[in-house]
């Protein structure tokens, strides 16, 4: 025996591990997970762990974790990881606390990531999209979603988390596209529902516009300009020649309205102000100027008129200007504007004014229209010159002070029209004179395709100089919204969109639950309430006709009283009586306070966004999605009638599901849904914009706990709201508020009167090395 020969170990003579009985265990001595977690999984599947806990809990108080959706577009990151734990976490502790905690995963599926995806592989092949049939087009993206899907369900299994993943939901399955569809009817129904022209955020890159939840705001360098409107006219007294008007000098110092002057001269003083006056606005957006139809002002701020008293040579602030603007911002102003030296000649009240002229009036043919001056709540003097530039076809406090004073302007013979002054590409139209298509040179642009900034700034600026009506110029960072898929600036335009009213009062009918049982009573025409939902006016002009044809040719309006609302042409489960009418923003604020938040702060963040926001901008303009399944006709001069049917709507949903929404793009769908319920097939037209696709995850426990054919272990469910004892979660981001969380109170609240959820967890992000939130992009 050499010597690398092994010996046999010797033993000790205390070694007595022989002589007990130690326990027996099969775990190995190393942990070895790489190896042993896919085999731990594997058993788990193979015994079906997940139906197992079900049966060991049926009959209990049930715990229901409504899965957010992740989009189906790429592999899972770390923050799906951290979410995805987090909900197994709680699933699991609330099973062990004895009560049947279900989960059902779920994927949002629809939407323009995905089109862009398919859209780059047609550019790679040199394929053109608008070649493509829709359907076609819808089907490659109901592919590539579904290819998503499947990994990113390995990858979250792989994570350990128990769930039903042999039936997760998903937005495109046929049974929830016929969910979604009937969830966007009963809004119609409702009267909530509402087609209008209004400015919303449009992303020139995508070609839609977008929901706040899809804006971010990231810094971004704009020019900002100050700009004069020359004081056109003034209200009386002061509307005179002020130099033979005895004793006028007088009235404005004994008047809280118009200037106080001191001193000799006061007549020659009034005259030579009268006569240069001008009014000053403070920009971001120059490009809005041609869409300028009125200046706001603020009763809250001090107002003087300023003289330029020394200034440079050429500059653009000349020497003996007259500036009307905020008292405590004069002083920033005229730094910008370069002026050495300057007097307050005294105080102005801007309600002695009674219209300004545009300062592209004279050098632009189309602009010699009188801009009035409107009360405005949101104008501040915190930064500008204390007026705001008022472009209602660019902003929503413009398109509100606009439309809120559009009567009195009218009467004053002012064109109360919004126009277009954009177009979907970001072009000028020609309703923008001079920089769009008929113009020298042809339309200017705002933003490219690319997401950069056109020439339409610097046209607009060089006609200003032109018009000798720019005061001061320069750049500024600060936070402007950008989309949130392609991180591209936004811009606001005024669209033709589809919208569900905040604060038009709507009787939604009550959910039955643990209560007495209402027998609802059929609505006296199919046609005429449509899905059966009260008949309420639309926001819109001409929309009170409560859409459909009503027997004998007469509108349904007329022909239907108010009906006790159908549930079984509603849909979405057993409604009772209507209760007492609110509005959206009301019914969705008492169901917060009704809501445990967790933490608690995350009430007052979603009461404060659901508080202040805008109507919801329901429609993109986009293929792959849930269509808003309507039938509309115009009724001339804008407003528009929609068809209200309960059969109709019937055929849809049954089209969708058993065929998905691509029924809605297939040859022949109007003669299809319209063959032999309506009259005049030719006079409804078929709307073809999709949906938000927050609206579709809105709608999620719609067809997800609402469905008990495809998820019976969902079945049953007793919520506290209704007295019974069972509670059902969301948990996401803190992100959420403005997104997930939001669209789902919004939906269950326009259709159920109540929040869909008992308790919302919010938690953290994961972030990397520079603080920036963890996706798909980063990893």
């Amino acid at each position: 025996m050499n010597d690398e020969t092994p010996r046999p170990a010797k033993k000790s003579a205390t070694d007595y591990s022989a002589t007990l009985f130690l326990p027996q265990t099969d775990f190995p001595m190393r942990a070895g997970l790489p190896q042993r977690e896919p085999e731990i999984l594997a058993r788990w599947e193979r015994i079906g762990l997940y139906e197992r806990l079900r049966q060991a809990a049926a009959g209990r108080q049930k715990f229901v974790l409504h899965d957010g959706p992740p989009y189906a577009n790429g592999n899972i990151h770390i923050g799906h990881a951290l979410n995805k734990i987090l909900k197994d976490m709680v699933t699991r502790s609330q099973q062990m606390l004895g009560k049947d905690s279900n989960y059902v995963p779920g994927w949002d599926c629809h939407g323009l990531p995905i089109e862009w995806k398919i859209e780059e592989e047609y550019r790679a092949k040199g394929k053109n999209k608008d070649d493509v049939p829709v359907v076609e087009f819808r089907q490659e993206c109901r592919a590539f979603a579904e290819h998503w899907l499947g990994v990113q369900r390995e990858e979250f299994k792989r994570l350990g988390v128990t769930g039903d993943w042999a039936h997760p939901y998903s937005t495109m399955s046929f049974s929830a596209e016929a969910h979604i569809a009937r969830e966007i009817m009963k809004f119609a129904a409702n009267g909530l529902l509402y087609r209008g022209s209004k400015p919303v955020m449009w992303s020139v890159v995508e070609k839609t516009a977008l929901a706040e939840a899809e804006v971010e705001y990231e810094d971004y360098v704009s020019d900002q300009v100050w700009v004069k409107f020359p004081v056109r006219a003034l209200r009386p007294p002061y509307d005179h020649d002020v130099a033979k008007v005895t004793g006028v000098v007088e009235e404005l110092r004994a008047s809280s309205v118009g200037v106080i002057f001191i001193g000799k001269g006061d007549f020659e003083l009034l005259r030579e102000m009268h006569e240069k006056l001008q009014l000053v606005i403070w920009t971001t957006t120059p490009w809005t100027l041609p869409g300028n139809r009125a200046i706001a002002y603020s009763t809250k701020i001090n107002y003087g008129v300023y003289r330029v008293l020394d200034a440079p040579a050429g500059n653009w602030a000349s020497i003996g200007s007259f500036y009307l603007l905020a008292d405590r911002l004069a002083e920033a102003f005229f730094a910008a504007a370069k002026v050495r030296r300057y007097e307050r000649i005294g105080k102005f009240n801007p309600t002695a004014i009674f219209s300004c002229s545009h300062p592209l009036a004279g050098q632009v043919p189309g602009y010699d229209f009188d801009v009035p001056l409107l009360e405005g709540e949101h104008v501040t003097d915190d930064v500008g010159t204390g007026f705001v530039h008022t472009a209602p076809g660019h902003g929503r406090e413009d398109f509100d002070i606009w439309t809120a004073n559009a009567r009195e302007l009218a009467a004053r013979g002012i064109d109360a029209r919004i126009p277009y002054t954009v177009d979907e590409n970001g072009f000028f139209t020609d309703e923008a004179p001079g920089f769009g298509p008929s113009s020298p040179g042809g339309a200017k642009r705002v933003i490219t395709d690319k997401g950069e900034k056109g020439d339409a700034n610097e046209a607009v600026i060089k006609a200003l100089i032109a018009a000798g009506n720019l005061v001061a110029r320069g750049k500024l960072k600060h936070q402007y919204p950008h989309s949130w898929r392609s991180k591209k600036p936004v811009i606001f335009r005024n669209t033709p969109q589809w919208f569900i009213a905040m604060d038009k009062p709507v009787a939604i009918p009550s959910p039955q639950g643990g209560g007495e049982r209402a027998t609802p009573t059929p609505s006296p025409s199919p046609q005429g309430g449509g899905e059966g939902g009260p008949v309420v006016p639309s926001p819109l002009a001409g929309e009170g006709r409560e859409g459909g044809r009503a027997k004998h040719g007469t509108s349904a309006a007329a022909a239907t009283p108010t009906p006790t609302p159908n549930p079984s042409s509603q849909g979405g489960g057993e409604m009772g009586h209507n209760r007492p009418a609110e509005t959206l923003r009301q019914l969705a604020l008492d169901a917060i306070r009704a809501t445990r938040w967790v933490p608690a702060a995350g009430e007052n963040r979603i009461t404060g966004m659901i508080a202040n926001r805008p109507d919801w901008v329901v429609s993109r303009q986009r293929a792959w999605g849930v269509p808003i399944a309507i039938f509309v006709r115009p009724l001339g001069d804008g407003p528009i009638d929609i068809l209200k049917d309960a059969r109709v709507n019937a055929r849809i949903i049954e089209a969708f599901d058993a065929e998905g929404a691509d029924a809605w793009y297939a040859e022949g769908a109007r003669e299809r849904f319209l063959g032999g319920l309506v009259d005049d097939l030719s006079a409804w037209q078929k709307v073809d914009d999709i949906l938000d696709v927050w609206f579709d995850s809105g709608s999620t426990h719609a067809f997800t706990l609402e469905d008990p054919v495809h998820f019976p272990g969902l079945a049953g469910i007793r919520r506290r709201i209704d007295g019974g004892p069972d509670d059902v979660m969301y948990l996401e981001g803190s992100d959420q508020h403005r997104g997930w969380f939001h669209s789902s109170l919004l939906e269950s609240c326009g259709t159920r009167g109540r929040a869909p959820y008992d308790i919302v967890l919010t938690h953290g992000f994961t972030l990397d090395e520079q603080g920036r939130k963890m996706s798909k992009s980063l990893g």
